[in-house]
């Protein structure tokens, strides 16, 4: 058991017994799963389970996962009951705005409803379990020059996935606040690592600059670069999570960089230090040295055009 053993009971009822208390992650190969399996401290303090959604390729020696569908409320209630987790971390969900667009009602079944069962399974089965709840900035889109505060309540349903992660975390808060229970909602504003999907923006500029060096020299179409973006590296991110399921009571906390900044900046600032200065004229930008077009702006994006500086400062924890 101290090695990180487990001994499973089958009779007179299921039980898991370890030394180290038992962490469920859904969502648990995503990219802040990712980071948060590989963590030393998580990984020191938890014996680690996980939800998935397709069973990957390779086989993890330091978790037990279970594959299904969490829209599934049976199975998920099932799995939550076998377990009886210390703390589960809720990180599973759609992430992509332009997919959830597309996809409404699947959205908030996933991005809403299922931590809204969650929270359900765990208070009517009397379990004693902490809940972190992966929240998102994205609920407040629709300020254009906002600061985020740690409870704040001033949000706005203009999409499909803010207003999901709008009832997700309003459930978090009713059970907490109504049944004393420890739920935690942690807001994530713009979170960054290498193994951020390649639709988002700064990977498709580093596949760009990829590309372009090797002779690939076919303009990169992007969307507004006029917003701001408090941005905070995953592993910081895993750190946060670990300090919030260590306190005894549940809350909401901002989970982000110190400092806003501006998209255009981080974007011209990646091509510069690949050797690429770039110049702007109207909506295009040009390497300084060659005059060719390597970047250009959409204008005609709707809303997803309007710059936003949607920002926070980091919670302490």
């Amino acid at each position: 058991l101290e090695g990180g053993g487990q001994f499973i009971f089958p009779f007179p009822k299921f039980e898991i017994l370890g030394s180290k208390p038992k962490l469920l992650i859904t969502g648990c190969d995503g990219m802040i799963a990712t980071h948060l399996k590989t963590s030393v401290e998580f990984n020191r303090d938890y014996n680690l389970y996980g939800i998935g959604h397709l069973p990957p390729l390779v086989l993890e020696k330091n978790i037990t996962k279970f594959y299904f569908d969490l829209k599934d409320t049976n199975q998920l209630e099932f799995v939550v009951q076998l377990i009886k987790p210390d703390v589960i971390v809720h990180l599973a969900s759609f992430s992509n705005s332009q997919f959830c667009l597309n996809i409404p009602i699947e959205t908030l079944y996933t991005n809403g409803m299922v931590t809204a069962n969650l929270c359900d399974i765990i208070h009517r089965n009397g379990l004693n379990t902490k809940l972190f709840n992966s929240s998102s900035s994205e609920m407040y889109k629709g300020h254009v020059d906002y600061e985020v505060k740690q409870d704040d309540h001033n949000m706005f349903h203009l999409h499909p996935y803010s207003i999901a992660k709008i009832m997700g975390h309003s459930m978090v808060d009713f059970y907490r606040t109504t049944y004393n229970l420890p739920f935690s909602n942690g807001v994530f504003f713009t979170i960054e690592s290498p193994l951020k999907k390649q639709s988002f923006l700064l990977n498709k500029v580093s596949n760009h600059i990829q590309n372009w060096l090797g002779g690939d020299k076919t303009p990169l179409r992007v969307g507004n670069l006029d917003s701001y973006r408090n941005i905070l590296q995953a592993d910081e991110a895993v750190e946060y999570i670990h300090k919030i399921i260590s306190k005894e009571e549940g809350g909401n906390y901002l989970i982000c960089g110190k400092k806003s900044t501006r998209v255009f900046d981080l974007v011209v600032g990646l091509y510069s230090s690949a050797g690429i200065s770039l110049s702007q004229n109207d909506n295009v930008l040009h390497n300084i040295e060659t005059n060719e077009s390597v970047v250009i702006i959409e204008t005609n994006l709707g809303n997803e055009a309007i710059p936003t500086n949607i920002r926070g400062y980091p919670s302490n924890v």
